[in-house]
């Protein structure tokens, strides 16, 4: 099915194999499946790019939505994607530096992980995340959805902040945690 929405663009949707394509427009070239719970309207939500109450998705990266697991997300996704035959970047520790203060909060940039593929490991007082398929080539797309929730996540950010709205974000650190140390 091939649909243009002036002026957002041209769109190829392929419902057997359930994936859509940008083919003029914004983003050209942009493939990806159809993922989300309510299929029907998914093709109104990627063509216009907008993300509705109603329907919204139940993805873990659709959950998230604070931009600093989704940056680290990024950051590990983009390592692998960058050099898929270095072992050595396939391999993160949840436990210490940027990566534990970025996941420690929010566990559903590690759900999303392993809904990639990805392997939790625990040792000791460490947790690990290992990639170890020999195929990489679902980690670009999974990039890609990361780097676009990420873009979404900022626009509301900042429209949020500019009409005076203060949230508290999932995976945040003040993301509704009650704060249980005395006064």
């Amino acid at each position: 099915l091939e649909l243009a929405i002036p002026p957002f663009g041209t769109f190829r949707m392929d419902l057997k194999r359930m994936r859509q394509v940008t083919l003029r427009g914004r983003n050209p070239g942009y493939e990806r499946e159809i993922r989300r719970q309510a299929r029907r309207i998914e093709a109104g939500y990627f063509i216009l790019g907008q993300e509705g109450e109603i329907f919204a998705s139940d993805e873990a990266i659709d959950q998230i939505e604070d931009a600093a697991p989704l940056e680290a997300l990024a950051s590990l996704l983009g390592r692998i994607v960058e050099d898929p035959e270095d072992f050595s970047r396939r391999s993160a520790n949840l436990s210490e530096g940027e990566l534990a203060d970025a996941f420690g909060a929010c566990e559903l940039a590690v759900d999303f992980l392993k809904e990639r593929g990805f392997e939790e490991i625990e040792d000791g007082d460490d947790c690990f995340v290992v990639f170890l398929s020999e195929d990489t080539s679902g980690l670009s797309e999974a990039l890609r959805e990361v780097e676009a929730r990420l873009a979404a996540v900022r626009r509301q950010q900042a429209k949020a902040s500019s009409s005076g709205n203060a949230a508290n974000p999932a995976c945040s650190e003040s993301g509704g945690e009650e704060d249980d140390s005395p006064a």
